[in-house]
């Protein structure tokens, strides 16, 4: 018979560990599975993390990890679910080591996979001298030349944003041409628009560019729009409703349309920072406990 839990956490992130933390201090038996796939492994430093900023991400997860396990109620296991699905009011969950528990409550927390423009070499520069978020890596390029490549919807909110960092940056829109009242609100903050890029190449200091007219073009840094998308299909196999963007639907405590199961940090909301992820994390672990309490009162009624 597979071993049965109040909780199963689905993702080994932020959003996750801070679920199960508040879980394992409510004296629930709860098991984390992590597939190790955090977007933000790929970086050297996670910036603005509430006493621990720029701290290596796999160390602030390990660190979570080892106080985790000072709960005796609490398991953490590296594995990649394959398959959830609901029986007799509990759900049965399967992983890629055909391994199987059951659990009362389901916490989807696996963070998005995100989708970079389909630019030659900035894969490889992502997460040190390419990035996408200000608040989190803007301050290492403080007055430094910056590339900015995005859609326009994108590039009017750096627009308002990227002169508090730098006012030496180069505009370089994704698809459609700048148009020329844009572009004059764009010089008055600093920016100057260039061509399309093509390549980019890394450099010891910095960064290039290559545009489609055969310029080329050095950079201290870049700041791209990126796409997200969930990892695999399980928020979908359990009908999960999600919005235009593809993230999961919830309440404002990350509870999903589908009772017993909910979700938190990326998959949930745009909370691409570590101490937002963790919010939503704590929210969620609450909203599970009282979800669990009430169905626990319910048996001893019966």
């Amino acid at each position: 018979m597979a071993e049965t839990f109040d909780s199963i956490i689905i993702g080994g992130g932020a959003a996750g560990l801070a679920a199960a933390t508040i879980l394992a201090r409510s004296r629930r038996n709860i098991l984390v599975i992590d597939a190790k796939k955090q977007s933000n492994k790929i970086t050297s430093e996670a910036h603005g993390v509430f006493t621990r900023d720029g701290i290596f991400p796999e160390k602030l997860y390990e660190i979570a990890k080892k106080q985790l396990l000072k709960y005796p109620t609490v398991k953490i296991l590296n594995d990649k679910i394959t398959t959830v699905h609901k029986k007799n009011g509990e759900f049965i969950v399967k992983s890629k080591t055909r391994k199987n528990w059951q659990a009362r409550s389901i916490l989807l927390a696996q963070g998005m996979k995100y989708q970079l423009p389909n630019i030659p070499g900035i894969e490889e520069l992502y997460g040190t001298k390419i990035w996408h978020c200000p608040y989190c890596d803007g301050y290492e390029f403080s007055d430094k030349k910056i590339i900015v490549l995005g859609d326009i919807k994108w590039l009017r909110h750096m627009r308002i944003l990227l002169p508090q960092w730098s006012r030496n940056i180069l505009v370089s829109p994704l698809k459609k041409p700048l148009n020329k009242n844009f572009q004059k609100q764009l010089q008055n903050a600093g920016g100057k628009i260039i061509g399309k890029i093509i390549k980019i190449e890394d450099e010891k200091k910095g960064l290039n560019v290559m545009l489609e007219d055969g310029k080329k073009i050095h950079a201290d840094g870049m700041i791209v729009d990126i796409n997200f998308e969930q990892r695999d299909e399980l928020n979908e196999n359990l009908q999960c409703k999600c919005d235009k963007k593809g993230h999961i639907i919830t309440d404002k405590m990350g509870k999903t349309n589908v009772p017993g199961i909910y979700c938190a940090g990326d998959q949930m909301e745009f909370a691409g920072q570590v101490n937002l992820a963790v919010a939503t994390g704590h929210r969620a672990a609450l909203a599970i406990n009282l979800y669990l309490a009430k169905l626990d009162r319910t048996k001893e009624k019966k």
